[in-house]
């Protein structure tokens, strides 16, 4: 969601050309038409009001004027929101707040392109024309294990030196040759020895515990598929806590989760559900006819098929929310919940 403040008449006549940037936007002014928002003073106050409900929120209006309203409310790199302030006669862009992940420095050159305007940009992999680690995990949906780690990475990039990448999946945006891609772990530990690397980004949702003795950085696709089945009125905490434990088990990143699968019979399930909204994964649901095409490939529980008429549903509703991936960790029970760990089909 997108916020465009403005004060002045100019200034709104702006909003309504910048609007057109962005799919819905709210434009909020002090004397807005029937399809505007009324916008209230102290213009302090009215910020800290939309700073957390909106991604993004457009200034147009002095930098000097932004930065004063929106001071108190910055917090953290990974929550704000893109703040970008635009001058009233539309001749400055200016990226001020959360360029990389909150996407400010993309939404200012769109902004720029749609009016006229010069786009602002100070970033320093920006300026010197190559990508921090927070801008490919931007890219390519990847979730940042650290971000102290990331920063120290993006600085040794910034300053011209050569980073070892590894990656178990494909990377689809361009890296700059400051990062040299590797295809085993043990060529990048080879370099290492000869001094031809400060650094390391390993791109995989499996935890490692090499290259301790310098710098490196995590970034961890989205690509591990929960399959479930339990007992009815199973609690929340009992499904996550058990979650948590065989990721940990099998060396797999929490944040590597994206989908937990189930059958039909448990779409009420409160206990899955609520797993999803926690680990922020998608809940996928399938039905009978589904799972009979395919339940005949797994190791079958007469219990569940007496219930369901379904041989096999974690590892069943795994494989076909992993597009038929790989097979990570085989199902595992505890006190009637079973898991079933998969990897979505793609992966290197």
């Amino acid at each position: 969601m997108t916020a465009i403040l403005s004060l002045t008449e100019g200034g709104y006549k702006l909003s309504k050309k910048i609007e057109k940037s962005f799919k819905s936007p709210k434009l909020f002014t002090l004397h807005p038409d029937e399809n505007d928002e009324k916008l209230k003073l102290p213009l302090k106050e009215f910020t800290g009001e939309i700073f957390k409900r909106y991604e993004k929120i457009v200034f147009v209006m002095a930098v000097g004027i932004t930065i004063r309203v929106i001071s108190p409310y910055i917090n953290n790199k990974k929550t704000d929101p893109a703040v970008i302030s635009v001058d009233e006669r539309g001749r400055f862009a200016v990226s001020l707040l959360s360029g990389h992940l909150g996407g400010a420095n993309r939404v200012t050159k769109k902004i720029a392109k749609e009016i006229g305007a010069i786009p602002v940009i100070t970033t320093a992999s920006e300026v010197l024309n190559t990508k921090s680690v927070d801008m490919i995990a931007l890219d390519e949906g990847f979730a940042i294990q650290n971000m102290e780690d990331a920063k120290t990475i993006t600085s040794l990039v910034v300053n011209g030196k050569k980073v070892g990448v590894y990656s178990k999946v494909p990377i689809t945006k361009h890296l700059p040759k400051e990062y040299k891609r590797y295809s085993s772990l043990e060529e990048i530990k080879e370099e290492i020895k000869t001094g031809n690397l400060q650094g390391v980004l390993i791109i995989d949702s499996l935890k490692t515990s090499y290259f301790n003795n310098i710098p490196k950085a995590v970034l961890i696709p989205k690509k591990t598929v929960i399959g479930i089945g339990c007992r009815r009125g199973k609690s929340k905490e009992e499904v996550i806590e058990f979650i948590k434990e065989t990721l940990n088990e099998s060396n797999i990143y929490e944040e590597s989760m994206f989908k937990i699968a189930t059958a039909w019979v448990k779409k009420d399930e409160k206990g899955i559900i609520e797993a999803s909204k926690k680990f922020d994964a998608e809940l996928n649901i399938y039905n009978k006819n589904e799972l009979e095409k395919v339940h005949e490939r797994f190791e079958k529980s007469k219990f569940v098929e007496k219930i369901t008429g379904i041989g096999n549903v974690a590892d069943s509703c795994g494989f076909l929310a992993s597009n038929r991936g790989k097979n990570i960790m085989k199902k595992k029970k505890k006190n009637g919940i079973t898991l079933s760990i998969w990897t979505e089909k793609g992966e290197e």
